[in-house]
């Protein structure tokens, strides 16, 4: 079997140098051939160059192994942040969310302490509507005049009566700040013993609204 000596990488810069040279021909460092230690990885040090072999940088070889995870997890991260900054797959991209739920009542309290009964033949229609304003950084208004809604009974749709701003539950229009939601009333008056079969959002706005069925959950 024929012996193929194993290069030797030098103790200072690192690089392989064949066997039996008394220097590095890369960087000039100085061997010794009676007191060279040759370490698990190749490298030769002598006793005297030992603590400047100890401080010496890891071969160049290395870097790479380091490098390629290193860079994986930078992509990880950027990717991240650029999905939680435009919203997770199947995140609404609506700017405001809303919900609604109604009540039938054959009379209504007013803010000045009365009492009102619908007109003969007819029922009120509590709305009570929850909206919450997502990302619009300037606020949103929940004025009754901007989230106008209407009723379908049996084909005839019936929209918001005026006594709503006259409900004692009914306060004035806020604008409510991104992250925040706000509870407001529409008074509607229907066919008594017609429950309303469709609902229907004209919004006078620029922000785009979508219903979530969650939030009065």
């Amino acid at each position: 079997m024929i012996h193929v000596p194993m290069p030797k990488m030098c103790w200072k810069c690192g690089k392989y140098h064949e066997e039996g040279v008394t220097s590095c021909p890369y960087c000039g460092a100085n061997f010794t051939s009676e007191n060279d230690k040759y370490m698990s990885d190749g490298r030769t040090v002598s006793n005297k160059d030992e603590t400047a072999y100890l401080s010496a940088p890891p071969p160049r070889y290395k870097s790479s192994r380091m490098i390629l995870p290193a860079v994986i997890v930078l992509v990880m991260v950027v990717a991240f942040i650029v999905i939680t900054a435009s919203g997770f797959p199947g995140d609404s991209d609506a700017d405001v969310r809303y919900d609604y739920d109604m009540r039938n009542t054959d009379i209504i309290k007013t803010d000045d302490q009365g009492y009102v009964k619908p007109d003969e033949g007819m029922i009120f229609v509590v709305m009570k509507i929850e909206i919450f304003n997502d990302r619009i950084t300037t606020g949103v208004s929940d004025d009754v005049d901007k989230w106008e809604f209407s009723l379908g009974c049996k084909g005839e749709w019936y929209h918001m009566d005026s006594l709503t701003r006259h409900y004692y539950l009914y306060h004035h229009p806020t604008i409510i700040g991104p992250g925040e939601s706000s509870t407001f009333y529409e008074i509607f008056q229907i066919p008594e013993g017609q429950g309303p079969t469709e609902v229907n959002l004209d919004y006078h706005g620029s922000e785009s609204v979508k219903q979530d069925g969650s939030i009065l959950r």
